[in-house]
């Protein structure tokens, strides 16, 4: 929007609530207040006043002002795992928190405002309900802070957490225009092309029963049926599917997957590039063009999952690629004029979560500097170093304590050998799998689990034997990539574009990329509960050697 965005600010004072539209103003006051205290203030209106206001948030956050109640009542009161969508979030709003509190419901002033004079924006700032809208909200935070208000050292630290998401966000990713304008012309050819095929050759409905256009076919029923159909016509009838639905799932991942199960049947392999091209890379190009201001996108950052793990949209860069040629994905994200792009990946940081959790002393020793913990799984199993990509494939499912049979789907392996893969790691490994089992005792008798760092979540009992393990897992390793992230001098800060499952991207001054990427390898490495962790850059092959792999953008580091 650009300056003027903040047109009125509402804070308490001597017993009062007081509006101003003087925001400068009210941002040297709170740079001085004692107490900063909101609703989700640090994923909203402190990136706001940061960002056209000067308002410096980690010094807010760095002396203990800042209270996010968004932030607490998700603290105290977990989500349950796997709790989406609109309900999902409405359990912590604003309006659901004071009818919970006995303080009363939100105004409902402010859109019919805006619909009557034209745009938030146009409402008078004189406008006695758009002032009593804002007081209203005032009150609600004020009064779910003293119910909520907590000094604990998990919370403390996660206001710092959500902190560098806001710097994230306000940082922002710049975007290559002629490169996205030529993708998204050609992803609409693609897309429009390969629905044809689909409907000619497959049967998929692209209208309803009257003749409706469907705007995403594969999005409805008729369309995930009929594609259902067609891949078992094909022959394929081992499909990934949704656990709490079993349809067909239609994502660019599960897509591979079949691929990778059917790969000596070519119809399938067609069928499955087809549906790819659909939900892939619409979805990619058109979000970056929709949430793209100027030459810039600037995500949101979320911690709504039960595990607190990122997820960045608008747009979303947390479904874009990086193997098997899908980093050309990435090729339209820029690094600053005279800047390359570094990525700094945690290494195997699930696995090295488990480990820890679960104090497996020979578990432990697979992530030893020096040691490649696929490999050595591979050899203590089949006898074989070279079948780590075999061991790769079905340990994470593993150590979250998946079916055979899923795993065997997921991995892409016949189910021979993850059964044999199972037997023994049960032998290798017996306190790893105890620990597992007694993860799974909880979670069914609906305990709160806590993730090693003082997060507690919230498993389904019903969905135990493979969430709790998972939860855990997840959990632990968002908060070890945290810690890393906590580790990195404030100098990096404006250097961060996004971090993404175990993945740091930053943008950096060129002459300085071999500095920058020195300090933050050593923030992200160091242990945890006795089990080393460790991060890398990506590297090339240049003249038989490795070289740090610098982008001209961000997919750049990742070719080959």
């Amino acid at each position: 929007y650009g300056p003027g965005y903040v047109r009125l600010g509402g804070y308490t004072a001597n017993g009062g609530i007081h509006i101003t539209s003087d925001i400068d103003g009210l941002a040297r006051m709170l740079e001085r207040a004692p107490k900063v205290v909101g609703h989700n203030i640090l994923g909203f209106d402190l990136i706001a006043l940061a960002r056209y206001h000067g308002v410096d948030i980690h010094e807010l956050v760095g002396r203990g002002a800042v209270f996010d109640t968004l932030l607490a009542a998700r603290y105290i009161d977990p989500p349950m795992a796997r709790d989406k969508g609109v309900d999902a979030k409405r359990k912590y709003d604003l309006d659901t928190l004071g009818e919970k509190f006995g303080l009363g419901p939100k105004s409902d002033a402010l859109k019919k405002l805006a619909k009557e004079f034209g745009g938030y924006d146009r409402i008078p700032l004189d406008d006695e309900r758009y002032r009593e809208y804002l007081r209203r909200d005032v009150f609600l935070s004020a009064g779910i802070y003293a119910r909520l208000a907590s000094d604990h050292p998990y919370l403390a630290r996660e206001h710092r957490v959500a902190a560098l998401a806001a710097q994230v966000s306000l940082n922002g990713f710049r975007i290559d225009l002629d490169l996205l304008a030529e993708r998204l012309a050609e992803g609409e050819r693609r897309r429009a092309e390969a629905l044809t095929e689909l409907h000619e050759r497959y049967g998929i409905p692209l209208a309803d029963d009257k003749g409706k256009p469907y705007r995403s076919p594969l999005a409805t029923n008729p369309g995930k049926e009929a594609l259902a159909e067609a891949f078992r016509r094909l022959g394929a009838d081992r499909l990934p599917t949704t656990e709490k639905t079993g349809q067909l799932m239609t994502s660019g991942d599960a897509m591979a997957v079949v691929k990778y199960l059917y790969a000596g049947n070519p119809d399938v392999v067609r069928l499955a590039d087809l549906v790819a091209i659909i939900t892939g890379e619409r979805t990619i190009y058109q979000t970056i063009e929709a949430n793209r201001v100027g030459d810039r996108v600037h995500p949101t950052v979320s911690m709504e999952q039960a595990t607190g793990r990122w997820s960045i949209t608008n747009p979303g860069l947390t479904v874009l690629g990086k193997r098997g040629g899908r980093h050309r994905e990435r090729e339209v994200f820029l690094p600053e004029p005279g800047h390359v792009i570094i990525s700094v990946d945690f290494s195997q940081i699930d696995a090295r979560a488990i480990a820890g959790l679960s104090g497996d002393k020979a578990y432990a020793q697979l992530f030893a500097p020096g040691v490649d913990a696929h490999a050595e799984v591979a050899r203590r199993i089949w006898g074989d170093p070279g079948r780590r990509d075999d061991a790769k494939a079905i340990g994470h499912g593993w150590n979250y304590g998946m079916g055979l049979r899923k795993l065997s789907e997921t991995a892409g392996v016949p189910y021979e050998v993850a059964e044999q893969f199972d037997a023994a790691m049960r032998v290798q490994f017996p306190q790893l799998v105890e620990w597992r089992e007694e993860i799974r005792r909880k979670a069914a008798s609906g305990q709160l689990l806590d993730n090693g760092f003082g997060r507690l979540m919230r498993p389904d009992p019903e969905r135990a034997h493979t969430q709790g393990p998972a939860l855990m897992g997840q959990g632990a390793a968002r908060d070890i990539a945290m810690e890393g992230l906590l580790r990195l001098p404030r100098e990096v800060y404006p250097y961060l574009r996004a971090f993404i499952h175990d993945e740091v991207v930053l943008s950096v001054p060129a002459d300085d990329a071999d500095e920058v990427e020195r300090v933050v390898l050593e923030a992200l490495t160091f242990e945890w509960r006795g089990v080393p962790i460790l991060a890398e850059t990506q590297t090339r092959k240049v003249d038989g050697r490795k070289v740090p792999a610098r982008g001209r953008n961000w997919g750049e580091v990742y070719a080959k």
